[in-house]
């Protein structure tokens, strides 16, 4: 594209509108380079910063595992209460008091608790 400012010609015989555009591209050029080498230069020490600065990353995460299984829970509290001498601790079944609900409309529920929470109690729990 030209403007209107800077026609060009290359027709001339002294060549000097010619060679004055080649002396600015080549300018301008150099400019363009010397400005990309200064970006990766500047890239490259904030690079270096950062690696010098920080431990090195991790190429996985650390695998973290949590087992909130209410049996393994269970087996370990048995455990634990086998070694220091007592029965393990009783557990309230869910499924026996959906039973108890539905043939003794809710009665069997709260004695079956007061069992279970009794017994525990009797045995230190």
């Amino acid at each position: 594209m030209t403007t209107p400012e800077t026609p060009i010609t290359t027709t001339d015989p002294a060549g000097s509108p010619a060679d004055h555009r080649d002396a600015e591209i080549a300018a301008l050029r150099a400019r363009l380079q010397a400005q990309e080498a200064q970006q990766k230069d500047a890239e490259l020490a904030a690079l270096r910063a950062q690696v010098a600065g920080h431990a090195p990353v991790a190429a996985t995460p650390p695998q973290i595992i949590i087992n909130n299984s209410a049996a393994s829970s269970a087996s370990a509290a048995a455990a634990a209460a086998v070694a220091a001498g007592r029965p393990p601790r009783r557990r309230q079944s869910a499924a026996l008091h959906v039973l108890l609900f539905l043939f003794t409309a809710g009665i069997g529920n709260i004695l079956y608790a007061m069992s279970v929470s009794s017994w525990n109690r009797r045995h230190g729990w």
